[in-house]
């Protein structure tokens, strides 16, 4: 799915919506200059993630 900074955010539901939240957020993270709105876009989407992954009992494999 293609996405760009103004994607609106949304709770996510589904695996397909997670996907979806990561997506979005690489395409923020990805901005050569975010503006103050696009870093509060980031913020909010990254507590919308966390909260998915710890609803879904995502673990990720600590480096070492």
């Amino acid at each position: 799915m293609n996405h760009n900074a103004k994607t609106p955010i949304k709770l996510i539901k589904t695996e397909d919506d997670y996907q979806a939240a990561l997506s979005l957020a690489e395409a923020l993270i990805a901005l050569p200059s975010p503006s103050e709105e696009d870093l509060d876009r980031l913020e909010l989407l990254s507590v919308v993630i966390e909260k998915w992954e710890i609803e879904n009992d995502y673990t990720f494999a600590s480096p070492n």
